[in-house]
């Protein structure tokens, strides 16, 4: 991160933390980061505005979040789908926070198709995704 991005009170602060015993043994702990107050992901959504957004899309499916004062920050999206009442992981896509907005994208397979399109129909499966800072 920048030194604009610093001035803007954005960027995270690093800190180590260091302990001394009684007895003068001293240990210090690996780079902690914390973020600005002001830091947040907001806004998730499918970046064509689909809804619902099922795997009967074509292609790839975007996602898209604001990232508030997390600008450089890489994102996971884990998209997930319903499968017998339950969600279960579906795929993991990452983005970077450019311009205050993370975008990533999945392929748009449906789980009977093993991986691989095919011209047979089936039912959508519906989709979702959160999104989390790594």
């Amino acid at each position: 991160m920048g030194d604009a991005d610093r001035a803007a009170g954005g960027a995270a602060k690093r800190y180590r933390l260091r302990v001394r015993a009684p007895d003068g043994q001293e240990i210090t702990s690996s780079v902690i980061e914390l973020l600005s107050s002001k830091a947040k992901l907001k806004s998730p959504a499918w970046a064509d505005g689909l809804q619902p957004v099922t795997t009967a899309h074509k292609g790839e499916l975007s996602m898209r979040i604001e990232g508030v004062a997390l600008e450089g920050r890489t994102v996971r999206f884990n998209v997930e789908r319903l499968e017998d009442g339950a969600w279960v992981a579906h795929g993991v896509a990452h983005g970077v926070v450019k311009g205050g907005v993370a975008l990533a994208a999945i392929a748009a397979l449906h789980p009977a198709a093993g991986g691989a399109a095919s011209g047979v129909s089936r039912a959508p499966v519906p989709l979702r995704f959160k999104a989390e800072l790594i």
